[in-house]
């Protein structure tokens, strides 16, 4: 059973990120630009926030990075009342 979960990919990072997450770990996820974010302001209230400080990566290094970590952040975002994780 999947949680119930969607996951936004921000403008900072490449939207065939949501397509990863999509493809590879079966969840919801979508990137801003598939939202319609681009131009929007931030809201008060906002979703539980993953705060990545990679610096600039490839594509193919972020991948890796997200296929290593993916299951401790999946577990983060249940477990947690937390709206910001890093």
């Amino acid at each position: 059973m999947q949680p119930n979960l969607e996951f936004w990919i921000d403008n900072n990072l490449p939207p065939q990120m949501a397509i990863w997450l999509r493809e590879d770990f079966n969840v919801s996820a979508k990137s801003f630009y598939e939202l319609h974010f681009q131009t929007t302001e931030d809201k008060i209230t906002v979703p539980k926030i993953l705060y990545l400080n990679v610096g600039n990566i490839s594509n193919q290094k972020l991948k890796q990075l997200i296929y290593k970590s993916f299951t401790e952040v999946l577990r983060m975002f249940l477990e947690t009342d937390e709206y910001l994780l890093k």
